[in-house]
């Protein structure tokens, strides 16, 4: 695994997706709205179950993952930002944990983790929370989750942030892409960053951290730019064409 900060990827908190996975919902280029006012840019990935090379990406992922929340327990993150993200005598005392609770080890840490929220979800068994959809299966809803795993990587807009794209978005030669030259269905790796949170509200769990966007390859797009064209059906032609009758005769 490559790009990682750490010297040890094995301890990294940050993951370079080893192959290609699909992207869907690439809010990449315009900001949406967040549930608490704020602006962000967001993509979601599907990860196929069924490949050696699925399995790979979320191997290294879910191993970022364990290493984000082990993070959790030693780094000041807190609600003074001093203290760690997770208190080991708390969790003891709500006896989420037991009391010889040992983060350093992994079989530990892993039972730890069915407890938090983690964004790595698995799209033949997740349901929506809200909405038309609410307690339908993704999988059943949209066909592309079916035998897929799934991780959305967000980033927050901010004044450093305020460039379009806010995140890095090329293709293999280092090409700045755009909405027109990655869509839903491409083949991209990504770059995230995982860490542990806390809310008011006393919630636990992992955040993902979009950094950057690799895209290698076309796959199948789930939309084609006519089919998002508001122009498609007037016979005009095609944007940028050298003949101005192209599409009509």
């Amino acid at each position: 695994m490559k790009g990682c900060h750490m010297a040890d990827d094995n301890e990294s908190v940050e993951v370079v997706f080893p192959h290609a996975a699909i992207i869907s919902y690439p809010r990449l280029f315009k900001p949406v709205s967040d549930r608490q006012g704020g602006e962000r840019f967001s993509a979601m990935f599907l990860i196929d179950k069924t490949t050696p090379e699925g399995q790979e990406t979320a191997k290294a992922i879910i191993q970022a993952m364990l290493n984000a929340t082990r993070m959790g327990f030693v780094r000041g993150g807190g609600e003074d930002r001093k203290s760690p993200v997770f208190s080991k005598d708390m969790l003891i005392a709500a006896k989420v944990v037991p009391s010889d609770f040992d983060y350093t080890d992994d079989t530990q840490l892993k039972h730890f983790m069915e407890h938090i929220a983690l964004p790595l979800k698995d799209g033949d068994t997740d349901c929506y929370l809200k909405g038309v959809n609410r307690n339908r299966l993704r999988s059943e809803v949209d066909p592309h989750y079916a035998n897929h795993w799934f991780i959305e990587g967000t980033t927050k807009k901010t004044e450093e942030r305020n460039r379009v794209p806010a995140i890095q978005v090329v293709d293999g030669k280092r090409v700045d892409l755009d909405d027109r030259t990655l869509v839903a269905g491409n083949l991209c790796r990504a770059k995230l960053l995982f860490l542990a949170y806390k809310t008011q509200d006393g919630d636990l769990g992992i955040k993902c951290f979009l950094q950057a966007v690799v895209k290698d390859a076309d796959g199948e797009p789930f939309f084609t730019p006519r089919d998002l064209d508001p122009f498609s059906g007037f016979g005009l032609p095609a944007e940028n064409a050298d003949d101005a009758f192209a599409g009509m005769i």
